[in-house]
């Protein structure tokens, strides 16, 4: 099986109820999760990130609670930036192919 290099994960989860899942397939892949509860806030966020190719990077914030949110990056070159901020919140990015970009803000 040959080796995957290069693969980036920055996580920072503040509260509770926090759930991160990031699956990373070939390589230079980089993904960057930020949850956080707001005061008064009663947890539930999740994140789930799947990039299979090369060279895509996928950014998810969260500040709030109830949150979700799913990137899956299916190609090479993908680029996907989720910001939610409140509550209730929820997104999906799909992308195929490559050189797909998509910034989502909710709040």
């Amino acid at each position: 099986m040959p080796s995957r290099i290069n693969n980036a994960l920055s996580l920072l989860q503040i509260g509770d109820d926090n759930t991160a899942s990031v699956y990373q397939i070939d390589d230079h892949n980089e993904a960057l999760i930020v949850q956080e509860q707001m005061p008064l806030s009663l947890g539930a966020n999740a994140t789930l990130v799947v990039q299979a190719g090369i060279g895509n990077w996928a950014s998810s914030q969260q500040l709030g609670a109830h949150q979700t949110n799913r990137t899956l990056q299916l190609g090479n070159g993908n680029r996907s930036l989720i910001n939610q901020n409140g509550i209730h919140n929820n997104a999906a990015v799909f992308q195929t192919g490559n050189q797909n970009t998509v910034t989502i803000n909710q709040g």
